[in-house]
């Protein structure tokens, strides 16, 4: 789910299975340090116990400042402010490029650009409780739908780590041609 598909998709690698075994790596780095580490500040400060009333960002800039000071308020802050902008117009883009990979068809290409400033205007001019409902809400149907783009795509992945694996075991550099999988008519991989 998110947006690391879209990011491993785009590299250039000689196999599939090299950048999609790199990229497991980012669910570890961004699960377990990045929100194992905010959830710890949470709970090590215990800020969450005299002050029932917050939650989301603003408990977490409470718990920073609690430890570090009301400064530190201002870096979460920032930090909240820089991930939303760059989570904006990196899913923008991702967006984009999948809607002209669909169709070129500059009609929808416009629809989509309305929508989506629609979608940043409503997510600013609402409270934070609306807009993570429906993030939420997006969220869940995308899930939904990676789910069945993985249950329809599984045969395929794991031909594709056996090929990888095959070769690795062999002592070569795993290269990959859509016909050691079964493939054939694939733009890329020949």
């Amino acid at each position: 789910m998110g947006s690391a598909p879209n990011a491993s998709a785009s590299a250039e690698v000689s196999h599939p299975a090299k950048q999609g075994l790199a990229q497991i790596i980012s669910v570890y780095i961004d699960t377990l340090m990045i929100c194992s580490a905010t959830v710890f500040i949470l709970l090590l400060t215990g800020v969450y116990k005299t002050d029932s009333s917050l939650n989301g960002i603003p408990l977490l800039q409470q718990s920073v400042a609690h430890q570090f000071g009301t400064w530190a308020i201002h870096v979460i802050t920032i930090a909240v402010c820089m991930f939303a902008f760059t989570s904006i117009v990196g899913n923008y883009f991702y967006a984009e490029a999948n809607i002209l990979f669909i169709s070129k068809n500059k009609v929808f290409l416009t629809i989509f650009r309305i929508a989506a400033a629609f979608m940043v205007l409503l997510g600013a001019l609402n409270s934070m409780d609306i807009a993570w409902s429906l993030a939420d809400i997006t969220m869940g149907l995308e899930a939904v739908v990676n789910i069945i783009a993985i249950f329809l795509l599984s045969r395929t992945a794991f031909n594709c780590l056996r090929d990888y694996e095959d070769q690795k075991a062999k002592g070569i550099d795993p290269v990959f041609h859509e016909k050691n999988i079964g493939l054939d008519n694939t733009d890329v991989w020949k």
